[in-house]
């Protein structure tokens, strides 16, 4: 509701971040009755769900398959196949996170059959108000000249400003800290919706 009030129904999307002890050992137990709340307050909204766990296949039940439209796994998890398919048999769509800090070697069948590609653009994840990664530039530019780059949306997350959405290429992009500790956070969504569209 705090968020809401900053930014109300400006957002393209929504996006939640959920952790677990496997990636961050700092991380505390998720709420994940909160997606309920997130979908009331933005029903006609997208909710994208990204899950920051080695092991979320327990996770993917009740709340996160209930409210969240695409359902965002990291590629290095357990099980990669056996949890894109559960999420699919959810009836939701599965996204990969490519984590920039990795080198990627075969990309080309990493994202093969993959609709929702996401960028993680920060060195550590899970931990908000890092800057961006530099080498995120690199890894953004591999998969926007993948032969089959229309078959798929990418999305870039982590450290974005308004002021280096013009140095890539993507579908969509997240941004939160930025956003939400602006004096206006509305206007800085609106400002990060003009230039991803009309400097490209």
């Amino acid at each position: 509701n705090k968020i809401y009030k900053k930014i109300g129904l400006y957002p393209d999307f929504i996006h939640v971040d959920i952790i677990d002890k496997t990636m961050n050992k700092n991380a505390v137990d998720t709420n994940l009755s909160k997606l309920e709340v997130v979908k009331a307050c933005w029903p006609n909204h997208q909710i994208n769900t990204h899950i920051m766990s080695e092991d979320p296949i327990n996770l993917l039940e009740g709340n996160i398959t209930t409210y969240s439209d695409i359902i965002y796994i990291h590629h290095e998890i357990k099980n990669r196949n056996e949890v894109i398919n559960k999420i699919r048999n959810k009836g939701k769509i599965a996204g990969l996170v490519l984590h920039s800090v990795n080198e990627y070697n075969d990309l080309d069948n990493i994202i093969s059959d993959i609709k929702e590609v996401l960028v993680l653009s920060i060195e550590k994840a899970g931990m908000s108000g890092q800057k961006f990664y530099e080498k995120s530039y690199n890894l953004i530019e591999r998969i926007n000249k993948l032969k089959f780059r229309k078959n798929f949306n990418l999305c870039v997350d982590g450290g974005v400003k308004s002021n280096l959405i013009n140095k890539f290429t993507s579908d969509k992009v997240v941004s939160g800290s930025d956003v939400l500790n602006s004096e206006s956070p509305t206007r800085k969504i609106m400002k990060l919706q003009t230039v991803a569209r009309y400097e490209k």
